[in-house]
């Protein structure tokens, strides 16, 4: 079985980040911020690499596109059991909207062969959900996003649960599909051991730029994006207070009206 994972490295988001967007573009000025995995792609990967770990004949290929300075992220993806890493980078994909960024990760994965494509369903600085519909859309393949969990998988069809609206969808989908998994599926994942920090696996990494993709310079980049951009705003999250209940009749009453009130109940 073969699973591409795709994943983004996104600014890491912390009181003390001064995010600055370029004036005439709206797009966010990413050289000096530092880059982490994105949440939801970290735990799409988690699930392959549990996979990988229960058949180890699985094998595991992550894909990105952004600039050379994510090189060490990546290798470290492989040195934490991943078979293959490829960057996608060149000056004229920068500014990329969602749709370009499509473009050019589909016209990598049309060369490959794979049964499965993980990804996360959204990404910590645009929440589009847009990557994982689009690029299957452009390879003609099967997908679904809001992965929660994963109940049956082969190389012919997967057995799955989905967040949709307020409900959980259990469906079933045949291979090759796209499955962009939810926050909530919860899954983590884990540290590079010790003893292969040092690990070479430069054989197993690879850069690739638009002279291998030949894509045009109309279809990338700015000027393939037809997202206007007319504000950005940087989302600050108020810490929530605690609440603490007893364990009494008047304490499940609580609870009970609060899960109400939410509709949980």
């Amino acid at each position: 079985m073969k699973i591409i994972c795709l994943v983004k490295f996104v600014p890491e988001p912390n009181k003390k980040t001064n995010f600055e967007v370029e004036r005439t573009t709206g797009n966010m000025k990413r050289e000096k911020l530092k880059a982490i995995l994105n949440p939801e792609d970290a735990s799409a990967l988690a699930y392959a690499l549990k996979m990988k770990s229960e058949n180890p004949e699985t094998r595991i290929e992550v894909l990105t596109m952004g600039p050379e300075k994510v090189s060490a992220a990546l290798q470290n993806i492989v040195r934490l059991g991943a078979d293959q890493a490829t960057l996608l980078s060149d000056r004229i994909y920068q500014g990329s909207d969602s749709w370009a960024t499509s473009m050019v990760l589909a016209s990598y994965l049309k060369k490959q062969n794979f049964d499965y494509i993980f990804s996360g369903t959204q990404t910590i600085d645009g929440a589009t959900g847009h990557i994982g519909p689009q690029v299957a859309e452009l390879l003609k393949i099967n997908q679904f996003s809001d992965v929660l969990n994963l109940k049956e998988i082969n190389e012919e069809t997967v057995l799955f649960d989905a967040a949709f609206d307020k409900e959980v969808l259990s469906l079933q989908m045949h291979t090759p599909c796209l499955l962009s998994m939810n926050l909530e599926a919860k899954m983590k994942l884990g540290f590079v051991r010790l003893e292969d920090m040092e690990k070479d696996v430069a054989s197993q990494f690879q850069i690739l730029s638009n002279e291998e993709l030949q894509l045009s310079v109309d279809e990338v980049g700015r000027k393939g994006s037809p997202t206007f951009v007319r504000k950005d705003v940087a989302v600050v999250h108020e810490k929530k207070e605690t609440l603490y209940v007893k364990t009494d009749e008047a304490g499940l009453e609580e609870v009970y009206q609060f899960l109400k009130e939410y509709d949980y109940v």
